[in-house]
């Protein structure tokens, strides 16, 4: 027997949260008040087109409200504002390019990094304690422009989601890294080539083309006790025989840089290397890509790091596997 059942949907406006904490209006296309007459499966497939419609209207107001904020943010230029919603895109392009060639005071440059950054271990791996630029330093907050104190935007004195997940991962497995070389890709502050000396690693070479960065790692061991090598050439794309181990940390940040770094990955896991990557989910890293990685860990991110990183909550671990 067909049970009748009476479907009355009365909301004026039904909203929903988004992770911004913006209200969104939803279910925009239905009207107000309606009254049907329909059978369980009809119900059934009412709620369903109601879902779909529901979770369309908040997508597309979510999106359009990140743009704004994403537009809103930009035209400040601050450093904040850079590190928030720039950085994908820039940071693929120096990641890719040689950086200047004007010669670099390293004295004054590790003086200035000192002068800039804060002691900290408020972050997944507070075994290592890292110089990192945090809201309580004045150059967080300061516009960006032709006065700007480094040459190139810091983006070594931010401890990414990717790399936190890469550096925990590394300490809690040394028996992946133990007595092995290592080379951390586009190092950054260094915390992952730092991990992997702390845990074991015959060797750990730090490589990222923004010389700044190479003197923010070294200030990093040192404070650390550990001893890193450090390369400016852009490796991408060598053959890295001289390597057992390549870390990938938060690289995959769009098409583009992720078009160059898949091929060359495949080339260096054919010939056996191990490699890791830590994302939080990058556009970079496409369903497609992930047919050659295997997740190894998935960490939850704290509070303020899901903050300053645009809402992700997540960082996975993946191991790069050869196609043969």
């Amino acid at each position: 027997m067909n049970r009748q059942v009476i479907v009355i949907l009365h909301s004026p406006k039904l909203t929903c949260q988004s992770d911004r904490c913006h209200k969104l209006e939803a279910f925009a296309a239905v009207p107000t008040t309606a009254t049907t007459t329909t059978t369980d499966i009809a119900w059934r497939s009412l709620l369903s087109r109601c879902r779909r419609r529901f979770k369309q209207t908040a997508n597309d107001q979510r999106q359009q409200k990140q743009q704004q904020h994403r537009r809103d943010e930009t035209s400040e230029t601050s450093l904040v504002a850079v590190v928030r919603y720039l950085i994908p895109c820039s940071l693929a392009a120096k990641r890719l390019h040689p950086a200047a060639d004007t010669p670099l005071n390293l004295g004054a440059e590790r003086k200035l990094i000192l002068r800039n950054t804060r002691i900290s271990r408020h972050h997944m791996a507070p075994e290592i304690a890292l110089h990192l630029i945090t809201q309580e330093c004045s150059i967080y907050h300061q516009p960006i422009g032709e006065d700007f104190c480094f040459r190139t935007e810091p983006f070594w004195g931010f401890f990414w989601p990717g790399g936190q997940a890469l550096t925990r991962f590394i300490l809690d497995n040394k028996q992946l890294f133990a007595g092995k070389r290592v080379l951390d890709v586009g190092c950054g502050c260094g915390a992952s080539a730092i991990a992997a000396r702390l845990i074991g690693a015959n060797a750990a070479t730090a490589n990222d083309i923004d010389p700044t960065a190479l003197q923010a790692a070294l200030l990093n061991a040192e404070l650390n006790s550990v001893d890193l090598e450090i390369s400016s050439r852009n490796l991408i794309g060598q053959p890295c025989d001289d390597f057992d181990v390549v870390l990938i940390g938060d690289l995959f940040y769009d098409a583009e840089i992720a078009s160059v770094l898949s091929p060359w990955l495949a080339q260096l896991a054919a010939k056996r290397k191990n490699i890791y990557i830590g994302d939080p989910g990058r556009h970079g890293l496409t369903e497609k890509r992930l047919w050659n990685m295997t997740q190894l860990a998935r960490y939850r991110l704290p509070p303020d790091v899901c903050i300053e990183n645009n809402g992700f909550s997540h960082a996975s671990v993946w191991e790069f596997k050869s196609n043969s």
